[in-house]
């Protein structure tokens, strides 16, 4: 290797640093941009004096915007910041001993700045994209729901029942008649799935590898909201969870199955109308449950008619909801 003479070292120091601040007021451009692109997206879906057929398409163009933005972020972090982190550190490495001070940038610091410039604007787009993604809503227990003791006799399941839970989750078969009447709901309803269950908490795989497990039950990939769970808060339960996703989602309805009764101290909703349906944990979501959820969407499967007769169930019950106003069935979109 050939030693720079000290005045063509100051001069290659100077051009490195040089290069790498204007590297980064580029990158800082670009995400301002697209920021500023993903909130005028934002802005227009969200003002209720345009017509639906223009905010839907603000909506759609906001997810494009935020695909972008989030792009270039992640390869920013991922690939061309560790990238250009080397570059300057080899280019000042070849100058030596006549590097100082102002030459030296601590260019990953600088571009963690940079990625928290993304931070605030992906949060009001998660939430943005939570009251906006879809009206109709079904939030989902599995144990009891679509895992019930009545399937817990099955052959596959009762061979795992000693196998420690962690150990056992990802073969569990889930009822394929009650993950069936649940698609048929969703499709009829015009409905998405958000998953409530402690499974969220006790899983002990990847969280990509627990949705993929439920769509290869059945539960189509299509069917789920893009935010497709609740978060799991530090000493908390999903009662407070559903509240903290569905936070300002005034114009949605939701639905939820449950094994268990909705809790006298259960936060209230910010929903539109918002329905528990009691799911008996013995037999899981059935049929007497499915009929029961048909009439909270007001919708008709026309392909089975329900007898008669049915046996006493509680049916819908009311949830707490800061928007007061008496359960009612609701027309799909």
């Amino acid at each position: 290797m050939v030693e720079m003479l000290p005045g063509d070292a100051l001069r290659e120091a100077r051009r490195c640093h040089d290069d790498a601040r204007d590297w980064l007021a580029k990158c800082a451009a670009e995400i301002d941009e697209k920021a500023e692109a993903l909130q005028r997206a934002m802005d227009h879906a969200r003002n209720r004096q345009l017509e639906l057929d223009v905010r839907q398409l603000a909506y759609k163009d906001a997810v494009t915007s935020f695909k972008r933005l989030n792009g270039f972020c992640r390869d920013l972090e991922r690939n061309e910041g560790p990238w250009k982190v080397q570059l300057l550190a080899s280019g000042l490495a070849a100058c030596e001993p006549y590097v100082t001070d102002e030459h030296r940038i601590d260019l990953a610091a600088e571009i963690q700045g940079l990625l928290s410039r993304f931070t605030p604007i992906r949060q009001e787009f998660m939430a943005f994209r939570r009251r906006n993604a879809h009206k109709n809503l079904i939030f989902i227990d599995i144990d009891g729901v679509l895992l019930s003791f009545r399937y817990w006799a099955s052959a596959n399941n009762n061979a795992l029942w000693p196998v420690k839970v962690e150990d056992r989750m990802k073969h569990l078969q889930l009822d394929p008649g009650s993950v069936g009447l649940l698609v048929r709901l969703c499709e009829k309803a015009n409905a998405k799935l958000v998953l409530t269950s402690n499974w969220r908490r006790t899983w002990p795989h990847e969280r990509k590898e627990l949705i993929e497990r439920l769509i290869e039950q059945g539960l189509r990939r299509d069917l789920w909201h893009p935010e497709w769970m609740l978060p799991v808060l530090p000493n908390s339960n999903k009662w407070v969870e559903l509240a903290e996703w569905l936070e300002g989602c005034t114009e949605i309805v939701a639905l939820i199955l449950d094994d268990e009764p909705c809790p006298d101290n259960a936060p209230p909703l910010d929903v539109e109308d918002v329905g528990i349906l009691p799911v008996d944990k013995y037999d899981g979501f059935g049929a007497y449950s499915y009929f029961d959820a048909l009439d909270f969407w007001g919708v008709e499967d026309g392909t089975v008619i329900p007898p008669d007769s049915m046996p006493m169930r509680q049916g819908v019950q009311p949830y707490p909801s800061r928007i007061t106003r008496p359960l009612r069935p609701y027309s799909p979109m």
